[in-house]
């Protein structure tokens, strides 16, 4: 029991460190290039021109809203899974794919919608 609680503590660590790193790396990288310098000082309060718009309004919540709707897929995948009580169980075997299928049809057909790039 000790070495798979020591095994999930580095596995998480190492998840956490890597989200933290591509995070820090969607905040520098963009049309145009900020250094960690120019990063952190927006984020404290700096008003830089140019770099705190593009930090606090396009690149931070742009990397807000990919961390949480990656936990949620996580999170909903999981909770699927349990509920199958199937950790191996694929959606294709169980036919969801096929409703969603249905909805991408309806979307790109009816609602005119190709693509998120569209907005």
């Amino acid at each position: 029991m000790r070495q798979r609680q020591l095994r999930w503590i580095t596995v998480t660590a190492l998840l956490a460190v890597g989200a933290l790193l591509a995070g820090s790396t969607t905040l520098l990288i963009g049309k145009t290039i900020y250094t960690p310098d120019v990063v952190l000082r927006v984020l404290q309060g700096e008003q830089i021109q140019g770099a705190t718009f593009a930090i606090q309004t396009l690149r931070f919540p742009r990397m807000l809203a990919a961390i949480f709707a990656g936990a949620a897929f996580g999170m909903s995948g999981s909770i699927f899974q349990t509920m199958l009580r199937n950790p191996l169980a694929s959606p294709d075997i169980i036919g969801i794919t096929s409703g969603s299928s249905l909805a991408a049809v309806f979307c790109i057909l009816v609602l005119n919608i190709s693509g998120i790039g569209v907005f």
